[in-house]
């Protein structure tokens, strides 16, 4: 996948994509799982995969990936929450590979939309 889209200029990647079941976990298909894993967190990695060397070589680009607070606080759709715990993980892992390359300009986040108790 690199190399298929190395000749793009992203300055600012959104992981925005996401699949929710609202099945019980043992109730979830077997190819259900496998889309949801495969849009919510190595559709992500993919990307981030596609497009960082292009920001690395201009050191320069963003990085942002929505999340969920089900990635934190666990969900009833066990796979939904397990993937964006996933992609939590995997924006924070290549934000600390990649900033070291970059040195000056980029940087990657997540954002948690969803609701939380106000006490």
């Amino acid at each position: 996948m690199r190399e298929r889209y190395a000749w793009y200029h992203v300055d600012i990647l959104v992981n925005n994509a996401g699949i929710l079941l609202a099945l019980p976990y043992d109730h979830s298909p077997a190819d259900r799982v496998d889309d949801i894993l495969a849009v919510n967190l190595r559709a992500p990695v993919a990307l981030i995969q596609a497009f960082a060397p292009g920001m690395v070589q201009r050191h320069a680009g963003r990085i942002i990936t929505v999340a969920s607070l089900a990635g934190q606080i666990g969900h009833p759709d066990i796979w939904y929450g397990i993937t964006k715990a996933g992609v939590m993980n995997t924006t924070k892992s290549f934000a600390k590979l990649l900033v070291s390359r970059v040195n000056t300009g980029g940087k990657a986040a997540y954002l948690l939309p969803g609701t939380a108790p106000i006490s």
